[in-house]
């Protein structure tokens, strides 16, 4: 039986309590601080804190799919939490993704990388966003390469510079800048607003940038004087010019140009391969003023021509004494004008030229009768609305009235020709031969040329054999039999039989296709030559 220890007030213990290795039974749960915890109640809370109970810390997970999949509500089993509810500024490890802290409020726009939407939030417009606080360690081996700070973590200033850095960035020492100019594009000339490199020894040798603009300036400043000197000129004193522009005090002086081909000195830019010298006129001096300027003016002084256009009421004068032409003025003059009755080919008729910006030109009559002819020569065609159509010239409906083509209007036939038409279908008349014809009507050679058709024989019924006489119809030559519209079949054994022999020549019917005689005869009708 085991000994128990029993106190109606609380048991002070000095010392260390041996238990003699024994476990202590029946332990209440802790409720307050100071009070012993039993093993229950700690492995509840070792698991809260793995699993992520009580707004602490969740289990880890793989990756983004994982972190989206965990909800609002834990999952028990036996008591304990094994897959941890996410709950407000809970902290949870990716592996794939990094380092996350859940605020339950935040309405972030999620992009499943730095914020990230649990799949059971509907919208960004609900709460509740995953926050990403630290990136992924992908280095398994080296963490403690990463020092800053005198320790394992960089400061915030560090962590910044690193960020600064463009991706794929080398350090910029003279070789590394040197190799980025040389792989640069080429330009090849320079604008003033183009930007140039430049290391200032002034300020500390630090880089700075110069226009092209004010390089051509600098480089100007500095070479004027060294091109004066190399060519044995001067450059022009600015501050000798007097308000108009002149040299005070100057009396002779002498000016040298080079002309365009740049072979001899002239005072004129010029040409001329020849050296020239000019030669400037003596003067006394003396200033015209306004009087003289008046004067000069004067018509009665001029002694030459002068250009009408310098004359103010010139145009004026002009246009009242013959005002300018109009259409009005212009059709006046052709009523006006005497009739002639009869154009020669050698009469101009006035035309506006709509190719030409509607300038007025002439065409003689013979030209206008080419043109005209040209237009209208050709078939003649009638449309069904009856316009007719005279080669590329559409003439009016009507223009052709009828029975106004006559026989000498339509081309010559060649001798002994009939106009038809003897193809399998519709074209156009042709001029047809004697022997063309005969074919159409059926005339072969067998049949001669004189063939009659539906010719009625004369003869009697028997009763046993047909006998039709056919002799002052023929008595040689080719016969074709028909009854009651029907071609017969002639022949031995067939339906009838011919004898151009006898006398007189008959045409017999095999018994069993006799004609009928009585109220409704048959009608037997003779294709025949002569």
């Amino acid at each position: 039986m085991a000994t128990k220890i029993r106190s109606s007030n609380q048991l002070y213990v000095d010392t260390s309590l041996d238990v003699n290795a024994q476990k202590i039974v029946n332990l209440a749960a802790g409720t307050v601080a100071g009070n012993a915890v039993e093993y229950a109640q700690m492995n509840a809370a070792i698991n809260n804190a793995i699993a992520g109970a009580g707004n602490s810390i969740h289990e880890p997970v793989a990756d983004l799919t994982a972190i989206k999949a965990i909800t609002v509500t834990d999952t028990l089993v036996n008591g304990v939490v094994t897959v941890g509810g996410r709950t407000d500024k809970m902290i949870l490890l990716v592996e794939a993704l990094g380092l996350y802290r859940f605020d339950a409020e935040s309405l972030a726009v999620s992009n499943d990388g730095s914020v990230i939407r649990p799949t059971d939030v509907a919208s960004d417009a609900a709460a509740g966003r995953w926050l990403k606080m630290s990136s992924i360690l992908t280095d398994h081996s080296l963490l403690d390469n990463i020092l800053g700070n005198g320790g394992y973590h960089l400061s915030l200033a560090e962590r910044d510079k690193l960020t600064g850095i463009e991706a794929g960035a080398d350090v910029t020492d003279a070789g590394n800048v040197g190799a980025a100019i040389a792989g640069a594009p080429t330009k090849a000339a320079p604008v003033d607003a183009d930007e140039i490199a430049m290391v200032d020894s002034a300020a500390s040798w630090s880089l700075k940038s110069i226009t092209w603009a004010s390089i051509k300036a600098t480089l100007k400043t500095y070479f004027d004087p060294i091109y004066q000197a190399a060519l044995g000129y001067t450059a022009e004193n600015v501050a000798n010019k007097d308000a108009s522009g002149g040299y005070a005090g100057l009396t002779l002086f002498k000016i040298n140009f080079k002309n365009v081909a740049n072979t001899f000195t002239s005072f004129f830019t010029n040409s001329n391969t020849a050296a020239r010298t000019y030669t400037f006129p003596d003067r006394t001096g003396t200033i015209a003023d306004d009087t003289d300027i008046t004067g000069a003016k004067a018509r009665a002084n001029h002694t030459g021509t002068q250009l009408a256009s310098t004359i103010s009421d010139f145009n004026a004068s002009a246009l009242a004494a013959a005002p300018a032409e109009t259409a009005t003025t212009i059709g006046n003059l052709i009523n006006a004008a005497a009739q002639k009755a009869t154009p020669v080919d050698t009469d101009m008729i006035a035309v506006m030229d709509s190719a030409a910006s509607n300038v007025v030109k002439k065409m003689s009559f013979a030209n206008l009768k080419s043109l005209w002819w040209a237009a209208i020569t050709g078939d003649v065609t009638i449309s069904a609305a009856g316009v007719a159509t005279i080669g590329a010239l559409k003439v009016a409906t009507g223009m052709i009235a009828a029975n106004a083509v006559d026989n000498t209007k339509l081309a010559q036939m060649a001798t002994m020709t009939i106009k038809g038409n003897n193809t399998g279908g519709a074209a156009n008349p042709a001029d047809l031969t004697v022997v063309q014809v005969k074919t159409m009507l059926g005339l072969t050679a067998q049949a001669g040329q004189t063939r009659t058709y539906n010719a009625v024989p004369t003869g009697t019924i028997d009763g046993v054999n047909a006998n039709f006489n056919i002799a002052a119809l023929c008595a040689t030559g080719s016969v074709v039999v028909y009854k009651n519209g029907l071609r017969q079949n002639p022949g031995a054994g067939n339906d009838y039989t011919v004898n151009t022999a006898a006398n007189p020549a008959v045409i017999t019917f095999l018994t069993g296709n006799i004609p009928i005689a009585g109220t409704y005869p048959d009608v037997i009708l003779v294709d025949y030559s002569a």
